[in-house]
């Protein structure tokens, strides 16, 4: 009798794990749609690099689960699913680029919106900067910048 009680118990123990586990896998909105960030005030990235920071945002966002589905700009979402979305809004604000040296590390800010898709309202914003390492090329620091960025939303929207 005992030994029934405590496989149940433990069998309990282990459902409850798996459904905690399982629910914070699940994507915190249906649709997240992605727009270009711009440049601040004298800040000159590369249309290069600014799109393959989008671009590796758009994919860091899947990943980080915070949407189910990423979608370009501009792209319909189903009308249903408005409220369950949000739009990503962004600039940067300041980029200094990284010396030669480890003792001279580069540096990149941004401001970002997260709006609600159906009514256009302000989720948070969310605003940082974050430091570049000397010798990355632009598509290691849009990967890297994406990465910290999608972190700062996901952090932001719990």
């Amino acid at each position: 009798m005992r030994r029934s009680v405590l496989i149940a118990l433990l069998l309990g123990l282990f459902v409850g794990v798996a459904n905690l586990s399982a629910k914070d896998s699940q994507p915190k909105y249906k649709n997240a749609e992605v727009k270009y960030f711009t440049n601040g005030d004298a800040v000159g990235l590369s249309q290069h690099l600014v799109n393959m920071f989008c671009d590796s945002l758009r994919a860091q966002l899947l990943k980080d689960k915070v949407a189910a589905q990423v979608v370009d700009e501009g792209a319909a979402v189903p009308e249903a699913d408005a409220a369950d979305s949000i739009v990503v809004e962004g600039k940067f604000t300041e980029f200094k680029k990284a010396g030669r040296t480890m003792a001279s590390p580069g540096k990149m800010g941004w401001d970002i919106n997260l709006y609600r898709k159906s009514d256009h309202s302000l989720i948070t914003n969310v605003t940082g900067s974050d430091s570049t390492m000397p010798g990355w090329t632009e598509d290691q620091l849009a990967k890297g910048m994406a990465i910290r960025v999608s972190y700062l939303i996901k952090k932001a929207l719990k």
